[in-house]
């Protein structure tokens, strides 16, 4: 919970510290006399970068906790080799050059553009420890930056002018500016929300199955109010005629910055649990979430997902939803009130939220029993239509078979069936794959899974490692492993390698992979922080 809070107030130190940049860059005349003071400023500041080392102290935790390290390796580890590590000790160093420039003798210009610059920095060292940042690589890091960014520049003038302004400029002065920037922000919010959202939650209907999915649905509600007081004050705003007198205008930014409260608090607590990337295979081992269990009100078979199907009690929530929708936009843009409006959007949060999950019900149970002829086409039932798959390993057995392969010559797959006969049967979940890992061999295309449960998961022993990859280097003949708790060796054939090795000791996530030639000299040499990926049903 104490990381859940710490991510909360986070996400609201670097919405006020930018916000509080942002409205010192605008010229004087469109700029809102606030009450709060450079020292607070300065204070906030500072809590950037403890706040993130909440997060980075709990895997530090884990590490001693869970692989029995000690404290001095794990903290070094952590700080070394971890992108959250990386992360906090960039912030760290930003912070004490901004709160250096806060404190020097220099232009007043001069300095809101580097404590501005250094405001990017931050949200860059914050996006560098993210969900997409660790899944994604630099394009995560991208997504998840504009996504900040956007927020801040939205959120943060509007929460400092709505609590801690003791005077706004006149309504057209505050339209030249903050709405081009509000409309912006809420463009790029979307553009990179819907990237972040069709990756890292690739099934995002039966994601709310798992408590990851069902957290954002509830961020998604929420944003829907959030973005009518924002039409709100976009169109009211730009009337030449003032509509909402100051103390209104402030009374209603601040139940707007409320509704992005709500939403910071549920985006904390999402960034702390697990990413639905591939549903199935995340329901082996996190249970149904018990709220979205509670409103199906019947257990779900093994492989089986969610439909929707609306009955009366969910129609009727529905139903009231879009009166609720309609009431609210009539009274936000036609009257001044700011409480009439809230209720109707609270209610209509409620009854979409409520006509949405009494709608859910068992749906389609994901298990093939065709028989294929060949490896090939047992794959390409789990891929799209029309996908080109290339074996470049298999290892056929009396009941087993398993294979690598490539897929568009893109992504790198990792593949286990049952084999009835001479035909092949795909094993539900059992898949794994790496995505551009064909492509982008030359730099990593290798990935480690740890098991403790599923198809892959040896049950006589807690742990099952799997690691499996490909190498561009055709003289490569072996692939040594090494793990934190033991090395493994094993043969490259047709440039692909696989380990599978079951124990009960807890390995750390880091470990090298070293490719050798035929003289025992390493041809390459790379290390890899993380045993998770991707899957395919």
């Amino acid at each position: 919970m104490i990381v859940q809070i710490s991510n909360l107030f986070l996400y609201m130190a670097l919405t006020i510290v930018g916000g509080y940049y942002i409205l010192h860059l605008i010229p004087n005349r469109f700029q809102a006399i606030l009450t709060i003071q450079k020292t607070t400023i300065e204070s906030v500041l500072l809590s950037i970068p403890i706040l993130m080392a909440v997060s980075t102290m709990n895997v530090v935790v884990t590490l001693v906790n869970r692989f029995n390290a000690n404290w001095g390796d794990a903290i070094s580890s952590v700080l070394l080799t971890y992108s959250t590590g990386q992360a906090l000790v960039f912030v760290s160093v930003i912070t004490v050059v901004m709160l250096v420039v806060h404190r020097i003798a220099m232009s007043e210009t001069i300095r809101f553009y580097l404590l501005a610059f250094g405001m990017i920095l931050l949200m860059l060292g914050a996006s560098w420890a993210s969900h997409g940042a660790s899944l994604y690589g630099w394009m995560g890091v991208i997504s998840t930056f504009i996504h900040f960014s956007s927020i801040v520049a939205w959120i943060g003038p509007l929460f400092l002018m709505g609590w801690f302004a003791s005077k706004l400029p006149d309504s057209q002065s505050l339209h030249k500016w903050f709405s081009p920037v509000a409309a912006g922000a809420v463009l790029l919010l979307t553009l990179s929300g819907i990237f972040l959202v069709t990756r890292v939650t690739e099934d995002y209907f039966n994601g709310i199955l798992i408590t990851y999915g069902h957290l954002l649905f509830v961020k998604h509600l929420l944003y829907v109010p959030l973005l009518f007081f924002g039409l709100r004050h976009l169109v009211l705003l730009s009337l030449k005629k003032p509509r909402l007198s100051e103390p209104q205008l402030r009374r209603s930014f601040r139940a707007e910055s409320v509704i992005a409260f709500f939403i910071f608090a549920v985006t904390g607590f999402m960034s702390e649990t697990e990413p639905p990337h591939e549903v199935l295979r995340t329901l082996e081992y996190e249970p149904v979430n018990p709220i979205t269990a509670f409103f199906i009100q019947e257990p779900l078979s093994q492989y089986q997902l969610l439909t929707f199907s609306p009955g009366p009690v969910g129609f009727i929530f529905l139903y009231l939803g879009i009166i609720f929708l309609l009431a609210g936009l009539a009274i936000l843009l036609l009257t001044r009130n700011t409480w009439a409006p809230s209720l109707m959007l609270a209610l209509l949060f409620v009854s979409s939220y409520g006509g949405a999950m009494y709608s859910l019900s068992p749906g389609e149970i994901y298990v093939d029993d065709t028989p294929y002829p060949t490896v090939e086409e047992a794959i390409a039932a789990s891929h799209p239509e029309g996908s080109e798959i290339e074996v470049l390993w298999e290892d056929v057995g009396d009941e087993l078979a398993l294979a690598i392969y490539n897929s568009n010559a893109t992504d790198l797959g990792l593949e286990r069936l049952d084999v009835e006969g001479e035909t092949f049967i795909r094993i539900p979940v059992s898949g794994l794959v790496l995505e551009n890992g064909y492509s982008r061999s030359g730099t990593n295309g290798t990935q480690t899974q740890r098991f403790e449960s599923g198809n892959w998961h040896d049950p006589d022993y807690r742990y099952t490692y799997v690691t499996f990859g490909y190498t561009p280097i055709p003289e490569a003949v072996e692939a040594q492993i090494i793990y934190s708790g033991e090395t493994v060796t094993v043969p490259i054939e047709n440039q692909t390698f696989l380990s599978i090795i079951s124990n009960d000791e807890s390995w750390y996530d880091s470990h090298t992979i070293e490719i050798i030639g035929p003289d025992d000299e390493v041809l390459n040499s790379f290390e890899l922080d993380s045993m998770s990926g991707g899957f395919h049903h």
